[in-house]
């Protein structure tokens, strides 16, 4: 799925780690910057990500999610190119 927030013109996205392949409890929001923040807090606590939620960054999880996407994003150019070469064989 192409994941590309202009062409699909959206303000909000959320993506679940648990979704590709184990790269669980981590997630994504993504927010536009015409989105104006919630005037409090989701949950009371310290301030993370811009002051909308407590707690302590999961950066073994964030690296492990980064790194997943990546590796899909890879499988799906190399699938891509794979069917473009076949495509071109066929039409030289």
């Amino acid at each position: 799925m192409d994941l590309n927030v202009e062409k699909l013109g959206v303000d909000l996205l959320t993506l679940s780690g648990s979704k590709i392949e184990g790269a669980g409890r981590v997630g994504v929001l993504y927010i536009t910057s015409s989105v104006t923040s919630p005037s409090r807090q989701i949950s009371a606590g310290e301030n993370q990500e811009m002051g909308l939620r407590p707690g302590t960054e999961n950066f073994t999880g964030d690296f492990k999610f980064s790194l997943t996407a990546l590796q899909l994003g890879a499988k799906k150019i190399e699938k891509q190119n794979k069917a473009f070469n076949k495509t071109s064989r066929l039409l030289l």
